[in-house]
């Protein structure tokens, strides 16, 4: 079997980026999860501004392929295969390291970090490299900023108007239409889609939510995801009636990303989803439960973030509750997270899709 002391025999994280020239070629790498994925398209979109002509690849798992492929200015998309062989992974990683040898990048920066994308960077051995720092305590997007800037790249800040590609958004536009969408309506994202019972609102919550809502204005509610929240979709399209448009199971990755960026506000737990939308600069109320909130906290003046970090039991990460009534979630009640929605919808303007 293949030894994986990588992460123990190297000390050295990064080689910046020294030349006076800008790169030519630069491959970010980031596998999975979803959410993670969709936390490095800030500083992507911050790269591209800064370096218009430089050929910007990304290499990522075969499930977040469409999301990455959706955003404009990134050049190619290396999608690599799922396996649930660490070996069958090796090999693959060792022919992938082999054929970006051959395109000599003249940076890579290793978004993931782990044994896998180690392997992958040492064969290919470019000029300049850079690792996000997995452990340290800060959310994930700004260690992703902080990996550009400590390969040499300092210059950098976080932007979260992500530019899309305009065949995905024709795509995007269409499913909506066809589905009844009424763009003079304000379209809120409602998004049950906690792994966890510990990091799951009831969804009655977003009923009552969704009815205080209708009761100011005309909007329509949009649900996406997939198949593991069709029973909670299903209950609010029955809960809310002919206002909801459910397209869970319905669309690619790239094109709910797509979709997410018409949204005006977005109710979230804890999920890929509420992490596609904060990114995107998406006002986005977003609900942890058990989850660690100091690295999966969104960041920004169009967030907030509701988490157990003030509790003693607080960001305990289990799948059940030890008191079993999820305290850290069901104590913010429908008509407190209104009140925050109202205040957050008149800090952030309306946005639309970026071409």
């Amino acid at each position: 079997m293949l030894n994986r002391n990588i992460q123990k025999d190297e000390v050295q994280s990064f080689l910046p980026w020294q030349s006076t020239y800008v790169p030519r070629k630069v491959l970010l790498i980031r596998m999975h999860a979803i959410g993670d994925v969709a936390l490095t398209l800030p500083a992507v979109a911050a790269f591209r501004a800064q370096y218009p002509d430089t050929r910007i690849d990304f290499m990522t798992s075969k499930d977040a392929f469409s999301l990455i492929h959706a955003v404009q200015g990134i050049d190619n998309v290396y999608s690599f295969p799922n396996y649930t062989s660490a070996d069958i992974h090796a090999v693959h990683a060792m022919r992938w390291g082999a054929k970006i040898r051959q395109i000599s990048y003249d940076v890579i920066i290793d978004l993931q970090r782990n044994w896998l994308t180690r392997l992958i960077r040492r064969i290919a051995s470019p000029a300049s490299w850079g690792e996000f720092d997995r452990f340290a305590l800060k959310p994930a997007g700004r260690r992703v900023i902080e990996a550009f800037h400590n390969t040499g790249f300092a210059g950098l800040s976080p932007t979260h108007k992500i530019t899309i590609k305009v065949e995905v958004e024709n795509s995007a536009t269409n499913i909506l239409a066809d589905r009844g969408w009424d763009d003079t309506k304000r379209l809120v994202v409602l998004n049950p889609a906690g792994l966890w019972k510990t990091r799951q609102w009831p969804i009655d919550n977003y009923v009552e939510v969704a009815r205080m809502l209708m009761s100011l204005e005309p909007v329509q509610f949009l649900i996406l995801g997939t198949s593991r929240i069709w029973e909670k979709s299903a209950y609010l399209e029955k809960c809310l009636g002919k206002c909801v448009i459910n397209l869970v199971n319905e669309t690619s990755l790239g094109e709910a990303f797509t979709i997410l960026q018409f949204a005006s506000l977005v109710l979230s737990e804890d999920s890929g989803l509420m992490h596609m939308a904060w990114v995107s600069g998406i006002p986005t109320i977003a609900l942890l439960g058990s989850s660690n909130h100091v690295w999966s906290s969104p960041e920004g003046f169009h967030t907030r973030c509701f988490h157990s970090g003030d509790l003693t039991c607080g960001a305990c990460m289990d799948a059940r509750c030890r008191y079993g009534d999820v305290h850290c979630l069901t104590r913010y009640s429908p008509t407190a997270i209104f009140d925050e929605i109202q205040v957050l919808l008149k800090k952030v303007p309306e946005q639309g899709v970026v071409h």
